[in-house]
């Protein structure tokens, strides 16, 4: 039984980590739930970063400074297994956080309400970062990250750093799960909570930048959930639940 599960476990996670385009999480090709005009919208509201010298970016900068001790450590290596959403090991962490095996073939109803709404949280995210181009953490000193690294000390393509897209999306779909599966409420904003606090420990986000991210998040949820494709898919996710394994390995 354990060897039977072990295989069923590895090929769910090899339809997870199939190519984006054909059936991955955060695809690019599904189509978003907002117009272009709501996501310009929500946007517009996203408030700038810190100001140089305030409170919070002093506050930024000591976590940023705090997180070297961590180089290595256990929580590296955990941020370090989640710098793709994409990723098999990210999936299988948020199957476990659902209570269900995230499947392409067992779940595609849920599918299609994460990669819709990470659609739409993406369009926001680039739109913000975007407007204020804010440096990453490690841009300001040099200094070593667990992610998007060409060679110590110099990242490679690092894109800008306000706010999270790992901590939007995460938080994002940690509400979409909850809408399908209640009882897993708590779990689902724990992880998406873990999976934010990993980016600042892998140096690669301020604290503000998460910050950010749960509060568009909120947001991206509130006007997502009040569209009648969002309602319609939602209903279909919560029919598939029912006939969904349970999350292995967990």
């Amino acid at each position: 039984m354990q060897m039977g599960l072990r295989v069923m476990w590895v090929a769910g996670l090899a339809v997870l980590a199939a190519p984006v385009a054909a059936q991955g999480l955060a695809s690019g090709k599904a189509e978003p739930y907002l117009a272009p005009a709501a996501i310009a919208a929500l946007a517009a509201q996203v408030p700038p970063p810190p100001p140089p010298g305030s409170a919070a970016d002093r506050a930024d900068k000591a976590a940023y400074a705090a997180a070297k001790d961590g180089i290595g450590d256990r929580n590296w290596q955990r941020a370090k297994g989640q710098r793709s959403l994409n990723l098999p090991g990210y999936r299988q962490q948020l199957s476990c956080a659902f209570g269900k095996q995230l499947d392409a073939k067992l779940t595609p109803r849920l599918f299609t309400l994460l990669n819709r709404s990470a659609r739409d949280a993406n369009r926001t995210v680039n739109a913000v970062k975007a407007r204020y181009a804010r440096t990453r953490p490690f841009l300001t000193d040099g200094g070593e990250a667990c992610d998007l690294m060409g060679t110590p000390g110099r990242p490679a393509k690092p894109g800008f750093s306000y706010p999270s897209g790992h901590a939007t999306t995460s938080a994002l779909w940690a509400l979409v799960m909850a809408d399908v599966n209640p009882a897993r409420a708590a779990d689902l904003d724990g992880f998406a909570r873990d999976t934010g606090n990993l980016r600042v420990l892998c140096r690669v986000h301020w604290p503000s930048d998460i910050a950010a991210a749960r509060t568009l998040a909120d947001q991206l949820h509130r006007q997502i959930g009040a569209t009648p494709a969002y309602r319609a898919d939602l209903a279909k996710a919560k029919a598939e639940l029912a006939d969904a394994p349970p999350a292995f390995y967990c």
